[in-house]
């Protein structure tokens, strides 16, 4: 009687593992498909991007350059990482002012400006003080 139960137990057992190797297989086919649409997503959100890094004070300033592709909105975001004030300076590439402003320790903003011209612009960051540390800087063309 205890060889008729194992039989039907085994069985039982061998089911279920073949059933949660489909089911894994179907899950990461899944996966797969969401990753293959993410990376889309990404490529078509990174032609946008001009810019976005971590950028390290030099004697107290730094300066950033990049390039608006065309006549359209940008969009910009500056968040301070250091310990003290820092003021910003937006200039397109006439050298005209865009923007300025002052960033208290750890915050940030971020800045639409409608219908830039094509060209090159100056995102300029000085820490009050000439102290040391490091910002983020990104920039967008919306589209």
């Amino acid at each position: 009687m205890k060889k008729l139960l194992v039989i039907p137990v085994i069985a039982v057992a061998l089911t279920g593992i073949g059933a949660s190797t489909s089911f894994a297989s179907s899950e990461n086919s899944n996966l797969i498909s969401q990753d293959s649409l993410q990376s889309k997503e990404t490529r078509v959100i990174k032609s946008a991007v001009i810019s976005n890094k971590t950028y390290t004070l030099v004697n107290g300033e730094r300066k950033v350059t990049f390039k608006h592709a065309k006549t359209a909105d940008m969009r910009v975001h500056v968040t301070n990482k250091t310990t003290g004030t820092l003021d910003w300076y937006l200039k397109d590439s006439k050298g005209d002012l865009v923007d300025k402003g002052s960033l208290a320790a750890g915050k940030g903003f971020t800045n639409t400006y409608y219908t830039l011209s094509k060209g090159t612009y100056k995102l300029t960051v000085i820490h009050r003080n000439g102290g040391k540390g490091s910002f983020d800087a990104a920039a967008r063309t919306m589209e």
